[in-house]
């Protein structure tokens, strides 16, 4: 299956105990994570030999964190040496009728800073196969853009796999910035995760409606952006949460010559951070194990689902523990 690098931030979450609010509470949790980190932290679970390229400071608390990657078998050594400081935010859980809240402190941080300069590219694409970045890092600041860039440009020359998730933080970038960072990668993907933000064609300035959208109009959506850069595969998530803390999720897919629609999956919720990241995993796992696109979304809907129900912002679960979600919903639709 060959080697995975993700390409992004490494975070520290911190989070109030027991749903709490900031102003009620002075005792948080503490959370390594970041989205590309956190699908490198699952595959390698699921014994996918993974890397993170990134950059840390050279502190105690830099040397923790590198110590918990290692740990849960992430190749750390495209981890570089960069800069005074690790970014980190706050984050209140969502819990009945209140929303979440996240505030962000990641400006002049370690990897903000790092440059292409600072990167040797046939180093870090030694054995790699597959390569993953999200809109997230596209929005950190124009040095991660670069990276990006230049990296993935020699990695489509190298024929390595390329994906990219249009995560979208509005709090990091506005949405035209983001639609057109993500609109100049996408021609060197090989799959997108999301139908926003990006671009069809120059009049494609406003978000897709989802509220209003039927199933078709998504497909419609998926098979014009799959079209315009040549995807093998585009994945669309949907989701649905209530007051009592319910989440239901599922998803679309679009291959090269089939469409699938994943399995709903209901539960209750504990943590939502890191779903949409294990949605990302079960796709890749599953693509990298040779199954039908229907086997994959159901897979990455199964792994996105359990992770709601971990603390956290990954999971290190056995694939099975995956598998059995999806078969038993499958027995009782029978």
């Amino acid at each position: 299956m060959g080697k995975f690098l993700s390409i992004g931030e490494i975070l520290i979450r911190f989070t109030p105990k027991n749903f709490d609010v900031y102003g009620n509470s002075n005792e948080f949790e503490c959370f390594y994570g970041g989205s590309e980190a956190n699908i490198s932290s699952i595959l390698s679970a699921w014994d996918i030999e993974t890397s993170i390229l990134s950059a840390l400071p050279d502190n105690e608390i830099a040397k923790t964190v590198k110590r918990y990657f290692r740990g849960v078998g992430v190749d750390i050594k495209n981890i570089l040496t960069k800069g005074e400081k690790i970014g980190y935010y706050f984050l209140e859980r969502s819990s009945g009728v209140r929303n979440s809240s996240v505030i962000y402190d990641r400006k002049h941080s370690s990897f903000s800073e790092l440059s292409i300069e600072d990167i040797d590219i046939n180093k870090v694409l030694e054995g790699v196969t597959w390569i993953h970045f999200s809109g997230i890092t596209l929005a950190v600041g124009e040095n991660s853009r670069e990276i990006v860039k230049e990296v993935v440009k020699e990695a489509k020359r190298r024929n390595i796999f390329i994906s990219m998730d249009l995560n979208f933080r509005s709090k990091m970038a506005t949405f035209m910035e983001a639609k057109n960072y993500a609109t100049e990668l996408a021609p060197f993907a090989d799959i997108c995760f999301g139908i926003e933000p990006i671009m069809v064609d120059d009049k494609d300035i406003t978000m897709f409606d989802r509220e209003t959208s039927t199933k078709e109009d998504i497909f419609k959506r998926m098979k014009e952006l799959k079209e315009k850069f040549g995807f093998k595969y585009i994945f669309h998530t949907e989701r649905e949460n209530d007051k009592e803390d319910n989440n239901t999720y599922y998803a679309y897919a679009l291959g090269e010559e089939e469409k699938a629609e994943s399995v709903k999956l209901t539960t209750k919720m504990l943590e939502r951070v890191g779903s949409g990241d294990a949605f990302v995993s079960g796709v890749i796992y599953s693509i990298m194990k040779e199954k039908t696109l229907k086997e994959a979304i159901d897979f990455g809907v199964a792994a996105a689902t359990l992770k709601c129900t971990i603390k956290g912002d990954s999971m290190l679960v056995d694939p099975k523990d995956v598998e059995k979600i999806i078969g038993e919903k499958n027995s009782i639709e029978r």
